[in-house]
C-alpha cells in the first residue's frame, strides 16, 4: 500500500506486514527460557537473565548481500538462538560490567558470579538473594550489592590477582533493596520494595589522594512524605544529567539539593491517573528518555 505495508490473503482472514518489521521475536525455540529480568549488550553479544538461568545471543545469522544474483535462489538463512551460560541455573536477577575489568557480574539467590564468555564462576555467597548490582562512580573496583531483606553489602576487585574480596554489608540497612542509584557526590539512594522512602546512604571519604571512604560508619537517612514524597510503597529513582528523581506510583519527582526535599516534576509527563503505574525509568546512549 502507500505506506509500504504488505498485505497477505490467507484462508483465515488478511493480514497486513511490515517489511522489513523493526520488532524481532524471541521465545523457547529460539532458546530463551524462562521470565526475562536483566538484560546487558557486552562486545556485541547480549546477554539476558531469567528466571531459570543465564542465557546469550550466539549471532549465527550470516551478513546475507543484496546483489541481484540471489535474487530467485532458495538461500536458508540461520534464525540467532541463545544459549544458556554454564553454570548459572537459577533465577538471575541482575548482570553488569565493570569498568576497568574485562568481565561481567551477575546474581541469583545462590551468589555473585563473574561471567567470561559462556562460563560462570560462583565469586561469594550471602545468607540473602542478591537482587541488584551496581559498580561505584567513585570506585571503578567496587561493586554495591542490594540484597532481599539483608540491606547493602560491598565487593571490591584486586587487579594484582584477578580476585573479588567480599567486604561486608553496610551497617544500619536491613530492607529489601530492589535498586541502586550514585549521584555526583557520591551518594547512594536505594529503593527499598514494599517501603514508603528512598535511603540515601554516604561515606566519609578517608584519604584525599586515594579517595579511600569509610563504609563501616556510613550516614544513612530515609526519605518520606516528610520530605515530599507521597504515600506510596515501593519508590523508585534515577539519575539524569546529574539530577536525582524519584518515581513513586504514577509521579515523578526531583530533588531539590538546597531544600532537602523531592518536589513534584513535570519535565516528562503529567498524568492523573493513579491506575499507572511507572516499573522503570532508564535512559539511552543518544540521552532519550
Amino acid at each position: 500500500d502507500k505506506d509500504k505495508g504488505l498485505w497477505a490473503a490467507h484462508n483465515s482472514g488478511i493480514t497486513r506486514l511490515e517489511v522489513p518489521s523493526p520488532i524481532t521475536f524471541f521465545d523457547e525455540p529460539h532458546g530463551l527460557r524462562g521470565s526475562p529480568n536483566a538484560f546487558l549488550r557486552y562486545k556485541n553479544t547480549l546477554y539476558i537473565g531469567t528466571d531459570i538461568g543465564l542465557f546469550y545471543l550466539n549471532l549465527s545469522l550470516k551478513d546475507f548481500p543484496g546483489d541481484a544474483q540471489y535474487i530467485g535462489r532458495n538461500i536458508e538463512l540461520q534464525q540467532p538462538q541463545f544459549k544458556p551460560v554454564a553454570g548459572l541455573k537459577d533465577g538471575v536477577w541482575d548482570i553488569i560490567n565493570v569498568p576497568g575489568t574485562d568481565e561481567l557480574l551477575s546474581s541469583n539467590g545462590s551468589g555473585l558470579y563473574r561471567v567470561r564468555g559462556d562460563k560462570s564462576e560462583l565469586l561469594m555467597s550471602f545468607e540473602e538473594h542478591i537482587i541488584t548490582l551496581h559498580y561505584s562512580n567513585k570506585d571503578s573496583n567496587r561493586v554495591y550489592i542490594g540484597l532481599r531483606y539483608g540491606g547493602l553489602a560491598t565487593a571490591r576487585y584486586n587487579s594484582e590477582n584477578d580476585t573479588w574480596v567480599k567486604e561486608g554489608k553496610i551497617p544500619g540497612i536491613d530492607e529489601y533493596i530492589k535498586s541502586i542509584e550514585e549521584t555526583e557526590d557520591g551518594s547512594l539512594w536505594l529503593s527499598a520494595k514494599y517501603e514508603k522512602y528512598l535511603i540515601r546512604v554516604k561515606f566519609l571519604q578517608t584519604n584525599s589522594l586515594t579517595k579511600q571512604r569509610d563504609l563501616s560508619k556510613p550516614e544513612i537517612k530515609r526519605f518520606g512524605q516528610a520530605e515530599g514524597l507521597p504515600d506510596i510503597k515501593t519508590v523508585y529513582s534515577i539519575v539524569i544529567n546529574g539530577q536525582l528523581f524519584a518515581y513513586p506510583g504514577s509521579a515523578i519527582y526531583r530533588f531539590d539539593n538546597h531544600r532537602n526535599i523531592f518536589i513534584p516534576d513535570s519535565t516528562f509527563f503529567v498524568t492523573l491517573d493513579t491506575s499507572e503505574y511507572i516499573e522503570i525509568i532508564t535512559e539511552d546512549k543518544f540521552g532519550n528518555i
